[in-house]
């Protein structure tokens, strides 16, 4: 009994010790902020109010943290965000859900380095007459897909926060939609890093484990 109760220990042991090598850890892949402080995000509703499209091309920024790149790094930014339902107004928020994509490239149009790319689907929200609009996402909840050929940290759980800041007119809505503004932009994302492959080590303990395990029970039953 107590031979099999060390190998139970042994298992549970080798077990712990393969999730621990194959646990991921997330990380900050790349924040942005424009160059300078003009308004050079447009958000614009249509004809009926009912829809609302943000957006902004060939905006300058630098990137302030970047995976396997230099910080300071400067880039272009473009992106469209559009709402896929009715506004609403929640605990001195103003909510509406998006989707979008973006492209971080080196340079304009877009082109050059893919610093990173991507689309999401998931809330827009501001305080009612503030100046400030937060676009954020994260898996495995939301829709978050990037691509990079320089950051090799996509994996889930990936999420973004795009700040849209010195938004004006205030935030507000019209018939069923954020009305129109003008804003400036900066933002973070992040994503898991890679799956770390189980050690040797690892595999030698946990197959000892098993083969100690099998011996026990044939022990066991060899007494019967």
């Amino acid at each position: 009994m107590n031979l099999q109760r060390h190998c139970l220990s042994l298992a549970l042991v080798s077990i712990t010790s393969l999730c621990v090598a194959q646990a991921a850890n997330g990380a900050t892949i790349l924040v942005f902020g424009q160059n300078g402080t003009a308004q050079t995000v447009t958000a614009t509703t249509n004809g009926a109010q009912t829809q609302t499209t943000i957006s902004g091309s060939d905006i300058a920024v630098t990137l302030t943290a970047l995976e396997n790149g230099a910080p300071g790094t400067q880039a272009f930014l473009d992106f469209t965000f559009t709402s896929t339902g009715a506004a609403s107004t929640n605990m001195g928020n103003n909510d509406q859900n998006y989707s979008g994509v973006f492209t971080i490239t080196s340079t304009a149009a877009p082109g050059g380095v893919n610093y990173l790319s991507g689309n999401f689907s998931d809330l827009a929200s501001g305080s009612i007459g503030g100046n400030q609009l937060t676009v954020g996402a994260g898996t495995p909840s939301d829709v978050v897909n990037f691509t990079s050929s320089v950051i090799t940290s996509l994996n889930l759980e990936r999420s973004l926060s795009i700040a849209f800041t010195n938004v004006i007119p205030a935030l507000a809505i019209c018939n069923t939609t954020l009305c129109g503004f003008a804003a400036s932009v900066a933002g973070n994302f992040s994503a898991n890093l890679p799956v770390t492959v189980p050690e040797p080590a690892s595999l030698l303990l946990f197959g000892t484990a098993l083969a100690s395990l099998a011996a026990s029970r044939r022990l066991r039953r060899g007494r019967q």
